[in-house]
């Protein structure tokens, strides 16, 4: 399982626990920060401060809650702007709040980006106003490009983002709590560069391929009964 609540999940539908192991999903920061410098969309703002979400745009991903939070937050600060990278069912639902919103002029929806990198490197505040997740990739890129982070306290986000440590966890589908946590965030600039500072440090000692491929090595050899030597590690 690559979360420990997939792992809950498999248990409570009668997989044996002692059948169920847990190898967290990872990300190589190298070569993500490598493609973080790549080319930015056109319709990207030029403004900041920059608050971003990058989410296939479905219900589950909870980008709906995201639309309504930044309409919340112009209201107490007009210069922030907002993008959304990705594609999906809700596109038009989601034009259609930004509209009735007001929020035409603020929020840029940026179609499917591939690499997602250079959006993340250039947003001061990344979020993820997720419903559920195993394992949120995103959040790990985000974090290995010293990003602060605001995130839904669901599914598998907690174990990837420490509540004020790595980034601000809130309740899923709260508009307005994810817009204080943004806020607040943007407030307090060394707290985000220590938010920042804290992500990139969790990647590399827990979240990255290595750390992934060195846990099924292992796995591999507990299951087959060899030592280190004889797996060939």
């Amino acid at each position: 399982a690559v979360s420990q609540v997939i792992a809950d999940a498999l248990v409570a539908r009668g997989v044996p626990a002692e059948e169920d192991r847990v190898i967290h999903a990872a990300i190589d920061p190298a070569a993500v920060r490598s493609d973080a410098a790549g080319p930015l969309p056109a319709a990207f703002p030029e403004e900041h401060p920059v608050v971003g979400v990058v989410a296939r745009l479905e219900p589950v991903k909870g980008v709906e809650h995201f639309v309504r939070a930044a309409a919340r937050m112009r209201h107490q600060r007009d210069d922030i702007r907002f993008v959304v990278a990705g594609a999906g069912s809700l596109e038009s639902k989601l034009r259609e709040i930004a509209y009735a919103e007001g929020m035409q002029d603020r929020l840029t929806l940026l179609g499917e980006v591939r690499p997602s990198a250079p959006v993340l490197a250039a947003c001061d505040v990344v979020v993820l106003p997720s419903l559920s997740e195993g394992l949120p990739v995103v959040a790990l890129e985000a974090m290995a490009l010293g990003k602060p982070i605001v995130a839904s306290d669901a599914g598998g986000i907690p174990e990837a983002v420490l509540d004020g440590t790595t980034g601000v966890l809130v309740p899923p589908a709260d508009p307005d709590a994810l817009a204080g946590a943004v806020l607040r965030l943007l407030e307090d600039p060394a707290a985000m560069e220590r938010m920042a500072e804290a992500g990139r440090q969790r990647v590399e000692e827990h979240f990255t391929v290595d750390v992934m491929g060195r846990a099924y090595l292992e796995l591999y050899r507990e299951l087959r009964g060899l030592s280190a030597d004889e797996s060939g590690a």
